[in-house]
């Protein structure tokens, strides 16, 4: 069955099921036609790679997962389709109701607000479930374009993380 779907201005995102991500992996033209998107050779995103394999072996033990762990972003610009990005939640609400969003564009896509819209819509999304308290991000301090993107979309600085050079940003849902 396939994952849920969402689309803004200019974008279709598309959650990863266990049959995308194993195409994603192992047959890059067939994942193209399956998302009916070129597929560009930056294509993943460095930061990307480690997330979805993971979430390859998770949607296969748990299919219900979907929409809780990768997102394509696809822009559509008349009647070309292009994967621009990726993204998505660590998983489902924890036992305090927070979920945790991660994104990246690709080098050619970057600075256009690709990832401003995407954010927007995934934490709309992830809000649209009533357990759902907050959404985290976690970035570099000195990140000011993933920073720019978060603060568009109403997310305020938490706290420094663990990580040296990390700060975690969250939106609440009475923000």
């Amino acid at each position: 069955m396939p994952g849920p779907r969402l689309r803004s201005p200019r974008l279709e995102l598309i959650a990863a099921d266990s049959e995308s991500s194993r195409l994603a992996l192992f047959d890059r033209g067939f994942f193209a036609r399956w998302l009916d998107a070129k597929v560009s050779a930056e294509w993943p995103h460095e930061s990307m790679s480690a997330a979805l394999e993971a979430c390859s072996h998770d949607l296969i033990a748990k299919p219900e997962l979907s929409g809780w762990l990768h997102w394509h972003f696809i822009w559509i610009e008349g009647i070309q389709r292009t994967l621009v990005g990726d993204g998505g939640f660590k998983g489902p609400p924890d036992r305090n109701g927070r979920v945790e969003i991660g994104y990246a564009v690709l080098g050619p896509f970057e600075g256009r607000g690709f990832a401003s819209e995407a954010v927007g819509e995934l934490t709309a999304w992830a809000f649209a479930d009533p357990r759902v308290t907050a959404v985290e991000a976690e970035t570099f301090v000195d990140n000011t374009a993933s920073l720019r993107v978060l603060h568009k979309n109403g997310f305020r600085r938490l706290r420094p993380a663990l990580g040296d050079g990390f700060v975690i940003l969250e939106r609440s849902r009475s923000e």
